[in-house]
Formats: C-alpha cells, structure tokens, sequence
C-alpha cells in the first residue's frame, strides 16, 4: 500500500487516474447504454454487440501502429486531450441518431468514429506512464491504473443499470460525453519533464510514420520476449471476445436476465478485476511474472469449467469475480512488461503494433463467435474456453516456468557426475533472495552448462552474440532465455533486458571477465555486473569453477574426462558500495579467493606422494 501512497503523491499521476476512473464511468454508460439499445431495441441475443464492439476496434487494426508513432513522435499529452475532446462530441451524437432512425446502421459509423479516437488515445497512454514514474514503480503504477478502469466498470454499470430502467438509454450518452471534457481537463493538467516531452516533439511526415512503422516491427521481431508478449496479448483477447459475448448470451438464455440484471454481472467483473489489481500491487516483489501468467491463465479456465455447470444468477457472481481476477493479473502483467522492455522512443510504436494483432484476433474471434451462438450452446463455448485456457496455462507452466528447465537440468547434472565427477559446494551460501547475480571465472566451453547444472533454480546468462551462432550451444542460448551481448558495444539493451529479468524475480548469471581465459588465469573483471546490481539491488554471489578448463579449454574441439568443481561463495553486501569500481573489485577478489580455498582443500585431501611425482613431473 505504501506505494500507492507515493504515486498518489505523484500530481501528475493523480491526475492520470482520476481521468481514467471519470471517463471508466462515462463509457460504462455509453457501454450500457449500447447494449440496451442493440440487445433489448432490436431482440438480439448477443450478435448486434458482437457488431458493435466490431466496429469500435476496428480502428486499432487499421491505424494502431499508425498512430503508435504518432504517439512517439508528437507529445502525448496533447495526444490524450484532443482524443478526449473529440470523442465526448461524437458519444453526444448517438441519443440524436437513434431518435430519427431505427437503423444501427449510423451507430455502427460513430462507434467506428469513437474507436478511432481511442486508438489514438491507448498507446499515447500506456506510453505516457513510466515518463512520470521510475520504472520500478511501472506494475504498481500498471494496477493502479487497470483499477481505476475496473472499479468504474463495476460502479458504472451498476449505476448505469438502475438509471436506464428509469430514464432509457439516452441519458447515459451525454453523461459519458460529460466525463470525457473532464478527463481533458485533468490530462491537461499533467506535467512531463521537458526533456522527455521535447524528445517526443520531431517532425512528423508519411515518411517519418512508414520509417517509425518499420522500426517498430523490426524491434518486435528482433526481440524474442516481445513477440511472446504480442503472443500472449492475442490469445487473451481470443478468449476476452468469446465469454464476454457467450456471458451476454448465457445471461439473457439462461438466466433471462435484462440490463439491470447482466448489468451486475458485469459489475462483478470489475470487482474481480479490481482485486486482481489490488492483489498484484501488494505482490509486487514476490511473484514471478511467469507465475502470474500461469495463474491468470488458470484462473479464467477453471471459471468456464464452472460456467458448463450452468450456475444461477447468485453463482453466477463469485465466477465472474474470478474471470475478472484472471484478467487483470493478465493484462496488467502483459503490459508492465512491455512498458519495461520498450525503450521510450519506440514505446508508443510498439503498444500499438500490437494493438493491430490483439484487435484483430478479438475482431476475428467476435464474427466467430457472433456466429457460433447462433448454432451452438453456451456450453460449448464455455468448454472451448476452459480447454484452451488450461493448455495455455500448461504451455507457460513447462516453456516460461521451471518445469522443462528442471528436467534439462537433471539430465544435464547426470551426465556431467557421470563423465566429468561434478562436485558441488556452497550452494548453503546461496539467500533465499529473490533478486540474485552469480558472478564466476570463465576458462571453458562448459562453464555456463555447470554452473545450470548446480544451481537449483533456472539461470539466465548474458553471453558473447557468438554463442548464438553455433551450432550446439546456439540451440541452448536461444531455447533457455540467455541474453546476447555484443563485443565492444555498451550493451544498453543486454542491461535493460539483464533487470528486467531480476526484477522478474529471476536469477542472472554473468562471467565478469566478459570471455574465455585462453590460460584459465582469472582476468580483469568488468561493470556490468556491477551497474546491474546496482541498479536492481540485487545480491552478487561469487562462484569460482575448478577442472573445466583442463575438461574443455580453448580452442578444443571436443572435451577430456577430468574432475570438475563448483564453489559458491557467500553473497556481498553491495549496499556497502556506492561505485561501481570497488564493487566489481570485490567480486573479483572474491571469485580468486574462493579459487583458492578449492586448491587449498583439494591439495588437503591428495596424497602427499602424488604431488612430489605432479610437481617432479610438472611441465
């Protein structure tokens, strides 16, 4: 909670969200108000939504990535406002439309208008966000604001119900237009740090917009966590699209239940998604991103799993609660984490890229389903739902959690005792922290698989952009998360992506020396290790490895038998320094000293004769 405290004490932020949270309301009332019209107007069961919600995303898949680099190259402040502005004149025009024609033929226009309007809004806000806080306030930050739009969902429809059963649907449009001037209003208010806001002022020209296009889709392409964020974010708005128009039509069949009514249950949806953020923004810290995917994923299959059982409108609520849950741990992670891996200049660009895949999934998957209700039972889209959800779930729990990384690890430990007599001690030093550096010497091939065979969880290493070219280690650097580094650049990327991995509660191994010891003598360490420690707050634990340079040293081909020892030493205090050159000194003194404690203890235990005939037959 203290940190929602600090960002409330943030003005700019402050007035970030009760933007949202006013507008929230407003378009709960338009959403309300739509809904009304098209399902109870026109006796539909769900397929008139299904075309209305079709035409408010459309825009995204047309003008997403557009308007992306609009968001990166003009001032997104500016951006949001006139948004706002616009859409509160068109969401006005819809009560006047409806009055003179029973046709939704023009509502489906100024829908289609609105969303426009929208695309251009969202990424210029997801942009915005880590330009008023630090980057790692950005999940808390993410929740908060996910609440706002969750809590006004669960008040607005709520309220939104009552009033339409008293005045009719048209009233709840000039309201929803209201809050929109006054989102304006506290946006306007926001203040951005001039050099961020003049670093987003550049000439903007069709060139410039096709140029920005192709930066972003490169950016996604090169990077592999990226693409499986984009991923991620299609599959959720496949399933966001199929229950949120089979719960329309399973509350109007089945419960036979009319806007008043699937105007609570959707207000229990926000509730869920308002503790899903509640719960993340006290998390924060102690779960690992991959863990909360796994549960989100799970939480909204097991919910559909329910729904087939047909509940009443009472156990209709807590399963909603729980869908709103999933969700949120979902959307609220997914774009944390691209807000964390986007640099700035690209950050808009990119949240709108994928807004274009995201958007067209969900407008796929809402034709589909438009059509699928038509034919087939709610059960069965419930089933397909609770199916998909689960195999999703266990995708991420084997490929991004630990599952496939221990069965490697296993086979790989086995064959390393086997032909190499791995020895492994010190692991008792290890803290059961969440944020932990392994930093070692590196005079062998086979460093990096040692050190992933002793320790007990999964490691991601930063390795020479090399590795990734060959043709055995190449499959392992890409298929178990290690991170390219490029000789004599300054690595800004390979960092960025080193803390985002700590920050997910992840463990980083680093070789500070930056290459093999081609004589297996411990060389000079660099900062790298050093500055990411720093900035995560990270503890470093030292480990020296003893026998892999005489098992596979440089430029062998192919490995020998010989013993191989890993020590792990105890952690640092890194808070007792303030620099980075005493840091990354310490480290190395401690890597050698633990070298030598290996040698002392080795030449303890060997038999005196042998080493007067090692060192009579020494070369």
């Amino acid at each position: 909670m203290s940190n929602y405290k600090e960002l409330f004490k943030n003005r700019s932020f402050s007035h970030l969200w009760w933007g949202q949270f006013i507008s929230g309301l407003g378009d709960r009332f338009t959403q309300m108000g739509l809904l009304t019209i098209a399902m109870l107007l026109s006796a539909d069961s769900g397929e008139k939504m299904a075309w209305i919600t079709f035409y408010s995303l459309l825009p995204f898949l047309f003008f997403g990535q557009i308007f992306g680099v609009i968001g990166d190259k003009l001032s997104r402040k500016k951006i949001m406002i006139f948004a706002d502005i616009l859409r509160a004149f068109l969401v006005a025009l819809i009560p006047f439309i409806n009055s003179h024609t029973n046709s939704l033929g023009y509502i489906y226009l100024i829908v289609f208008c609105v969303g426009t309007l929208s695309a251009l809004f969202s990424p210029a806000k997801l942009a915005i966000i880590p330009n008023m806080i630090e980057k790692e306030k950005v999940v808390s930050a993410n929740s908060l604001v996910a609440s706002s739009g969750m809590f006004s969902t669960l008040v607005g429809t709520l309220i939104a119900g009552y009033l339409i059963k008293l005045f009719g649907p048209h009233p709840m449009f000039y309201i929803n237009a209201f809050t929109f001037f006054v989102s304006a209003i506290m946006i306007g208010n926001i203040i951005i740090p001039l050099k961020e806001e003049l670093a987003q002022e550049a000439p903007l020209s069709l060139k410039n917009i096709f140029q920005g296009m192709r930066a972003g889709l490169s950016f996604i392409n090169r990077h592999q966590l990226i693409l499986r964020i984009v991923q991620l974010n299609a599959v959720f708005s496949l399933f966001s699209a199929f229950f949120y128009i089979n719960i329309l039509n399973y509350s109007k069949v089945q419960l036979q239940v009319f806007s008043q009514g699937y105007g609570l249950l959707l207000a229990f949806l926000g509730l869920g998604l308002s503790f899903g953020a509640i719960f993340l923004g006290r998390r924060i810290g102690k779960l690992n991103y991959n863990n909360i995917l796994f549960m989100g994923f799970g939480v909204i299959s097991l919910a559909n799993a329910l729904m087939m059982f047909k509940p009443d409108f009472k156990l209709c609520i807590p399963i909603l609660i729980f869908v709103g849950i999933g969700a949120s741990l979902i959307m609220i992670t997914l774009d944390s984490l691209l807000q964390r891996a986007t640099p700035d200049s690209l950050r808009a660009n990119v949240f709108g890229a994928r807004g274009i895949v995201t958007n067209f999934v969900f407008l796929v998957s809402l034709v589909m389903v438009g059509k699928l209700i038509s034919k087939f039972s709610y059960f069965y889209i419930f089933g397909f739902i609770w199916l998909a959800g689960l195999f999703v779930a266990i995708i991420i729990y084997i490929s991004e959690g630990q599952v496939g990384y221990r069965i490697f690890r296993s086979v790989l430990r086995l064959i390393l005792k086997l032909f190499f007599d791995l020895k492994v001690t010190g692991l008792e030093n290890v803290p059961p922290s969440t944020k932990i550096i392994l930093a070692g010497n590196h005079t062998s091939l086979m460093d990096g698989v040692v050190v992933a065979a002793a320790y007990p969880k999964k490691v991601y290493f930063m390795a020479a952009e090399s590795v990734f070219k060959h043709s055995v280690w190449g499959f392992f650097a890409r298929h178990f998360g290690f991170i390219p580094v490029k000789k004599g650049s300054s690595n800004k990327e390979a960092i960025a992506e080193a803390i985002r991995i700590l920050e997910g509660r992840n463990t980083l191994g680093i070789f500070p020396e930056g290459h093999i010891a081609a004589d297996g003598k411990l060389d000079e360490g660099k900062k790298g290790v050093a500055v990411i420690a720093l900035k995560t707050g990270a503890s470093i634990v030292p480990f020296a490895i003893e026998g892999a340079y005489y098992a596979w040293p440089l430029p062998k081909k192919c490995p020998k038998r010989h013993p191989i020892e890993i020590r792990f030493s105890k952690p640092l205090d890194i808070k007792e320094y303030e620099g980075t050159e005493d840091l990354i000194k310490e480290v190395m003194q401690d890597i050698r000293q633990t070298q030598k404690d290996m040698e002392e203890d080795g030449l303890l235990k060997v038999d005196p004769n042998v080493i007067v005939r090692h060192i009579i037959n020494f070369e």
